[in-house]
């Protein structure tokens, strides 16, 4: 082998692992962008999704809290007024069904189903917490 060969062959070495070296620096470089790119991109989706969610859970609740002020009143009310004004409420925020528990014991649907005999809404959780906190509960 002749010294132009060896130094030519010697100069390709050098050559070949300076870009083997510069491709393993940018593919790591490209590797770590990409993936800060992305995290970024999910997180951003992520906080406007929750502040969307915020929103929705927010309209429903005013819903909540306006047809609650307008039902203050109920224990005066009859069953034939009230029945109309929770099926409005239920479809208003998309729930299955809407209904009020009273101290007597009663209980009043919007779908105008009737209970069984000898159900007491003033026993259950949802009757407790509401009973308890002073306010009008949304369950699940």
């Amino acid at each position: 082998m002749s010294f132009k060969n060896k130094i030519a062959l010697v100069v390709s070495i050098i050559v070949f692992l300076g870009l083997a070296v510069f491709g393993l620096f940018s593919y790591y470089h490209a590797k770590d962008s990409s993936v800060h790119q992305v995290e970024s991109s999910i997180k951003s989706k992520a906080l406007a999704l929750r502040d969307y969610i915020d929103l929705w859970v927010k309209s429903k609740k005013d819903i909540v809290d306006k047809t609650a002020k307008s039902l203050w009143s109920i224990e005066y009310a009859y069953e034939g007024e009230l029945i109309p004004k929770l099926k409005k409420f239920s479809k208003d925020i998309g729930a299955m069904d809407a209904y009020i528990g009273f101290e007597d014991g009663r209980m009043i649907l919007g779908s105008n189903t009737k209970m069984p005999d000898g159900y007491d809404p003033r026993v259950r959780p949802w009757y407790k917490k509401a009973k308890k906190i002073g306010k009008v509960g949304v369950t699940d």
